[in-house]
């Protein structure tokens, strides 16, 4: 699979796919593709043997979803603040990294 630039995701998705600034990227970085809540970074071809382990989600509180987490026995790390949004990251039993995000206010 070949990305496309974000630029030209349309045809319909408009309404599921929005830039934000913490979503920069780079030439030959791929795309972030939003589908709900779910965020899936696709890598460009040529990537292969470098596999992604790792899912971000945008959640609406982040010390909320930490608390969550670490009621139900997880290890999370604390809250992550940046200015393109405050993260929980934490890893399930299969060893696969999780991000939780909270995204800034709209300016």
């Amino acid at each position: 699979m070949t990305p496309r630039p974000s630029t030209e995701v349309r045809h319909g998705h408009e309404d599921r796919t929005r830039q934000h600034p913490g979503h920069r990227r780079r030439q030959g970085q791929g795309v972030l593709r939003r589908t709900g809540r779910l965020q899936r970074r696709l890598r460009p071809e040529g990537k292969r043997g470098h596999a992604v382990r790792g899912v971000q989600m945008v959640v609406a509180d982040a010390d909320a979803a930490r608390a969550q987490l670490v009621a139900a026995g997880v290890e999370a790390s604390e809250v992550d603040e940046q200015d393109w949004g405050r993260f929980v990251y934490f890893a399930d039993p299969d060893g696969n990294t999780w991000s939780l995000q909270q995204l800034p206010p709209p300016a």
